[in-house]
């Protein structure tokens, strides 16, 4: 029978290890559920029942969307940041004593803390997904989660980019902000994309909490068809009739599913990349 490789069995042992490491008090996990949780219901309740199909129904969507989406990102982030400012230096002692490489045991923690955060993003949606109103046939419902799942990934790979470098609470503070702040405010919710100043363009470009409230949207309101807006009313109020109306009003193509989904990959990916590249300078200075 042939043997798993050395970086496979690594990333296995290590897996197991971080796995145990997380959950060796269960409390700790199912009090942080509590609190994705309870956030999620307090999103419903603010916006309970808003996904509707009028047009005063369409902008509070859009605030509960866009609530899902940093939360998602920014309390990953955090959590996972300040876990990794006291481990840091029991990583560099094992790594300095050749008990592992780098690469499986980034692998191995970067995998487990994806799992118990999307389990978390989990609690999280459904609360707000059905206190909402928002589509919940088993494909939309997916396509949210799946949405939701990337954003918080995304969160746990950044985290280990700040957590590689910060000390404390204020040094986590002062990387993330400044990092995530403009993307936030040029993702096209907050500012909307026609009144963007050319100069700050490229930060809508690269914004994923751009794509991933495109994603949102397209999810919701793609197929959505308004009750209190006609054809003839569109004509003479400008009054949404169909989603696909409201979608391109907000310079997003309904039919660009799919391309947003894979660049919101596509930039997981990269920070995941960013995250190892962010530990081996680390290492290599220590």
């Amino acid at each position: 029978k042939k043997k798993p490789s050395r970086i496979v069995a690594q990333t296995c042992v290590l897996a197991r290890r971080h796995f145990h490491d997380k959950l060796v008090d269960p409390s700790k996990y199912v009090a942080t559920l509590g609190v994705k949780v309870i956030v999620g219901v307090i999103v419903g309740l603010v916006w309970i029942g808003q996904a509707g199909r009028t047009q005063s129904s369409l902008f509070p969507v859009q605030g509960a969307l866009f609530i899902v989406s940093i939360n998602s990102m920014m309390d990953t982030v955090f959590v996972t940041a300040l876990q990794l400012t006291s481990s840091r230096t029991l990583l560099l002692r094992e790594l300095r004593n050749g008990y592992y490489s780098l690469l499986p045991r980034h692998v191995a923690v970067i995998a487990v803390d994806v799992v118990l955060a999307c389990i978390a993003a989990f609690a999280l949606a459904i609360p707000v997904v059905f206190f909402v109103g928002l589509r919940s046939d088993p494909a939309h419902f997916l396509n949210f989660l799946l949405i939701t799942w990337i954003l918080t990934a995304q969160g746990v790979c950044f985290g280990h980019c700040v957590g590689c470098v910060a000390d404390d609470f204020h040094q986590v503070q002062s990387l993330v902000s400044p990092s995530l702040t403009p993307l936030i405010l040029f993702s096209g919710y907050m500012i909307p994309k026609t009144e963007i100043p050319y100069a700050f363009k490229w930060l809508y470009d690269i914004s994923f909490f751009q794509y991933a409230m495109a994603l949102f949207q397209i999810n919701q309101f793609r197929g959505w068809r308004a009750k209190d807006c006609s054809k003839a009313d569109r004509a003479f109020t400008g009054c949404y009739h169909v989603g696909r109306d409201f979608l391109k009003a907000k310079r997003i193509n309904p039919d660009h599913f799919l391309r947003d989904f894979e660049i919101l990959l596509l930039s997981l990916a990269c920070i995941a990349l960013l995250s190892y590249i962010a530990y081996a300078r680390v290492i290599a200075r220590h």
